[in-house]
């Protein structure tokens, strides 16, 4: 044998007295170790006997026994790789309880790391660092997903539970923090939004709030009560809004004077007013990207929009050429309003744009106008059909006008109605030529369906 391998040789036996010696040292320690912090978590977490403190000393005990068998186990696979055979079998089973004590050391460390972030905790709650908490938490439940359940120790559950519970404080905490900065009071005809005055505590619940997704319920409760309360009485109500300040808030009030809509002019301004108070008064980002108003919005940014369209801007088309040409004064004061809306962020470039609405006016007019000619067609139409005048000239076989005969008046009515439209759609635009033509189709398809029900009867 040559004088390299009997070094190694040596050396693998003198390696392999360390590891046979020190296993079972290091497993009844640990088992000490075990039985020390179950006993604190018990005393800490079920007891409640004393506060908190995380046990420096075992912490740097358990990272030693980490360090040591970590050692022994690169020794274990240096020996395994030279010539020692009768030592193997002994060795593969002091290696199988490596592997089983080390498995030990990496839950009672995580447990260890359990409860230091549960001290970080109860120290950034007690500082208001609400992200932080929210954190800690996130961590904390990072590292329980990480243990197999068959490997829980007693301790662990009563830890588990320990993280629910102080979950559950934190988001109870943010939730009454943040109706503390926020309020939006109903009753009866009168609603109040009051809002504190720009101040860290409230960012930093914001904050926290974008960081955790189970506490997000405070802001989709705000968006509700602003649908509910301000945006859908704006629109549909005739309101009196009054803004006023004290020391500690800034507050909006709405006044409603009656249930009646009231003239777009006047929607318009209250709800440029409500984008503004908002705007100076709920100034905080969600996320680095993301404004709380932003987020709100989302909730009812779309129906915002249809509710403008439906029940305001459809009032304004107008009915005639003059009311046509002074249109423009609507495109800009809707134009005006979703700049409010955008730069508040209550709406976003996604959001159904009610300029556009207002933009395809020419077509709007067209459809206007051709629901009265429809409207007129039918009123036409339910006339005594016995009512009879004659067309066309005496007949005459050498003569190629139409001979003459009877039809009903409501006839002769419908078909200038139709004449009137196909003038119109000779001089109109090519998409509103699309419309008048089809309702002169439709108005002709009821022409035929009345003259054929009243040869029948004659």
């Amino acid at each position: 044998m040559s004088l390299v391998a009997n070094i190694l040789q040596g050396a693998s036996k003198v390696d392999l007295d360390v590891i046979n010696r020190n296993i079972p040292s290091i497993r009844k320690d640990m088992d000490v170790l075990k039985k020390n912090v179950v006993e604190h978590v018990e005393n800490v977490h079920v007891k409640y006997s004393r506060k908190s403190k995380l046990n420096n000393a075992r912490l740097n005990e358990l990272l030693r026994y980490q360090q040591t068998l970590e050692e022994l186990k690169n020794k274990g696979e240096l020996v395994l790789n030279t010539d020692l055979n009768n030592a193997e079998k002994e060795l593969s089973n002091n290696m199988n309880e490596l592997k089983v004590t080390a498995y030990k050391l990496q839950v009672l460390l995580r447990v260890q790391s359990i409860l230091k972030l549960l001290d970080k905790f109860n120290d950034d709650l007690g500082r208001l660092h609400y992200v932080n908490c929210v954190h800690s938490i996130k961590a904390l439940n990072g590292i329980f997903e990480d243990i197999p359940t068959d490997e829980y120790l007693e301790a662990l559950y009563t830890l588990k539970g320990a993280v629910a519970d102080k979950q559950n404080i934190l988001i109870e905490r943010l939730q009454t923090e943040f109706s503390d900065n926020i309020d939006l009071q109903h009753e009866n005809s009168t609603t109040t939004l009051r809002i504190r005055k720009e101040n860290e505590e409230m960012k930093n619940i914001i904050s926290a709030l974008g960081c955790y997704s189970e506490c997000l319920e405070p802001l989709h409760c705000l968006a509700r009560k602003l649908w509910e309360d301000i945006f859908i009485p704006i629109v549909n109500e005739n309101l009196i809004l009054e803004e006023k300040e004290d020391d500690m808030f800034a507050s909006l009030v709405l006044c409603s004077q009656s249930k009646e809509k009231t003239n777009y002019s006047i929607v318009f301004n209250n709800l440029e007013i409500v984008l503004k108070f908002l705007t100076v008064n709920f100034t905080y980002n969600i996320s680095e990207s993301k404004t709380a108003l932003e987020y709100i919005g989302g909730d009812f940014n779309d129906n915002l929009s249809e509710l403008i369209v439906k029940n305001c801007l459809r009032d304004t088309m107008p009915s005639n050429v003059d009311e046509l040409q002074r249109y423009n004064v609507i495109i800009d004061a809707t134009e005006k309003l979703e700049k409010a809306l955008l730069k508040s962020n209550i709406f976003t470039t996604q959001t159904a744009s009610i300029l556009e609405y207002v933009n395809n006016v020419d077509v709007l007019f067209i459809d206007k106008m051709c629901a009265g000619y429809s409207m007129k067609a039918k009123e036409i139409m339910k006339k005594d059909l016995h009512d009879i005048t004659e067309v066309g000239v005496p007949y005459n076989r050498c003569d190629e006008n139409f001979a003459q005969s009877s039809i009903s008046k409501n006839v002769e009515e419908l078909v200038n109605l139709c004449v009137e439209l196909l003038e119109k759609a000779a001089v109109a635009s090519p998409d509103c030529s699309v419309i008048l033509l089809s309702n002169v189709l439709n108005i002709c398809r009821h022409i035929a369906l009345l003259y054929r029900n009243f040869t029948k009867l004659t």
